[in-house]
């Protein structure tokens, strides 16, 4: 319950800034990179959790699981659900620290799309060039 909890609050979260992100990126650079993002986003999903499953092998092995016997001790049992809780938990709590780093106010925010906003209507307005 917890690892759906809090892959969902993180994906949630990722997903509402990438556009937030993106803006600024267009800002400051003048490009708009939403697909480099999107991809960027996608990929560490992805090596994030082939990392958990990779490292999910090796702590099974570390707290004594052993497939072969069937039943497994209590000490084993207590080990794997402890493991469910704290793992996820850790995580939630590193992506928290990691996001209270994310240094765009709601205000800067509003007032980039009015800039980005203001430079498409000048590109817009501009006449095209008639040739003669």
């Amino acid at each position: 319950m917890m690892n759906g909890i809090s892959n969902a609050g993180v994906s949630l979260m990722c997903v509402a800034m990438l556009g937030d992100i993106s803006d600024y990126d267009e800002w400051q650079t003048g490009l708009r990179r939403e697909g480099l993002f999107n991809s960027l986003l996608a990929w560490f999903e992805k090596a994030g959790n082939s990392v958990g499953y990779l490292l999910s092998g090796f702590i099974l092995d570390w707290i004594g699981f052993n497939a072969k016997l069937g039943a497994q001790s209590d000490h084993t049992l207590q080990l794997m659900k402890f493991g469910y809780v704290i793992a996820p938990a850790t995580g939630a709590l590193i992506t928290i620290l990691l996001v209270r780093r994310y240094e765009l106010t709601q205000d800067q925010v509003y007032e980039i799309k009015e800039e980005l906003a203001r430079r498409r209507a000048e590109k817009g307005a501009l006449p095209a060039a008639v040739p003669q």
